[in-house]
């Protein structure tokens, strides 16, 4: 059974905030190398996103191709020990900057331990993001979160 906790004063006021820029070919890799956003934070500590967001920012050439669903997760294996995902249609694709806000599930999560402690929230695509051969799109993604040690 899994329960939900309201966020409490005291982890609101320890929310943080980090951004991380992509290239061009981590975009590309995203479905082979997920790319770490949040780095691990010790034993026994678990990251807790509140919410990610993801801006594909267009060179002004040529789009990208594909439609994966985009994950933020805990650890490296693309699309397992997902937090948030979403369906990315039309956000690569895209031929204007476009965002993915929020990246939200809507439901509770239940993992081993070993699954969340002392590990890194990456962010990760299902399938393969090809196309502009220009290589001039690139993406940022944000996402605010607390830590806990329990």
């Amino acid at each position: 059974m899994a329960y939900d906790f309201p966020i409490s004063s005291s982890q609101l006021s320890n929310l943080n905030t980090v951004t991380l820029s992509l290239t061009n070919t981590q975009i590309k890799a995203l479905n082979v190398t997920a790319v770490t956003v949040v780095a691990a934070q010790g034993a026994g500590i678990v990251i807790v996103p509140v919410q990610a967001t993801m801006k594909m920012i267009y060179g002004g050439t040529n789009a990208f191709t594909g439609t994966p669903t985009m994950f933020i997760q805990y650890g490296t294996g693309v699309g397992t020990n997902g937090i948030f995902q979403v369906s990315s249609a039309g956000f690569w694709t895209a031929t204007q900057n476009a965002y993915i806000i929020p990246f939200n599930t809507g439901s509770s999560l239940q993992m081993n331990a070993s699954a969340v402690e002392n590990v890194a929230v990456m962010v990760a695509a299902s399938s393969g993001i090809s196309g502009n051969a220009a290589a001039n799109n690139t993406a940022e993604i944000q996402i605010m979160y607390y830590t806990i040690a329990i």
